[in-house]
């Protein structure tokens, strides 16, 4: 009996490290851009300089997680693991997330129909290139128009369509397994 349950655990784990092995876009990924942060001191102040990012990213089943550090030349460390991961089974090289971290309720028109609301999105995505992951990032506003009708129950209800988006400050960066690449 104890030698079955041994054979039941030793394929129990050598399946599962099989299944863990075969995410490669698994694991910790380094890199670094040129770019400007605001100094702590003076916010209407912006300084430039060599900004690190790691990028985690770890398998669960079907499930994916994925960590953000972001250092910065004056010693500032940021972390970022409260977002939505998209991920399609369908290109396994390639994941994204993003975050929402501002609404605004204001009135305006975009591509000819009014909004009433805007949603700030930090976006992300990154996808395996032989040894590497290009990722990019970029800010996203999307506009959101306001379609009012009355339900079932004479309730008044609201939903909120998408009438066009905008990209800003879009950047692109290699980042590599190791730390010896960068």
């Amino acid at each position: 009996m104890k030698r079955k349950l041994l054979i039941l655990v030793l394929f129990a784990c050598s399946s599962i490290c099989a299944y863990a092995q075969d995410c490669q876009l698994c694991g910790d990924w380094h890199g670094s851009y040129y770019g400007y942060y605001l100094d702590e001191r003076n916010q209407d102040h912006q300084l430039y300089g060599n900004i690190k990012v790691i990028v985690r990213i770890l398998r669960n089943g079907d499930s994916y997680s994925v960590r953000e550090k972001t250092i910065y030349p004056d010693g500032d460390v940021l972390y970022d693991d409260n977002h939505t991961i998209d991920y399609n089974p369908q290109k396994p090289n390639a994941i994204g997330w993003y975050t929402l971290y501002n609404t605004e309720y204001e009135k305006g028109m975009k591509n000819g129909d009014y909004y009433e609301k805007i949603n700030y999105f930090d976006v992300n995505r990154v996808t395996l290139d032989g040894n590497q992951l290009q990722y990019e990032f970029w800010n996203e506003w999307v506009y959101l128009a306001a379609r009012r009708f009355i339900n079932e129950y004479g309730v008044q209800e609201t939903f909120y369509d998408n009438i066009g988006s905008e990209k800003f400050l879009k950047k692109e960066i290699i980042l590599y397994k190791d730390d010896s690449d960068w």
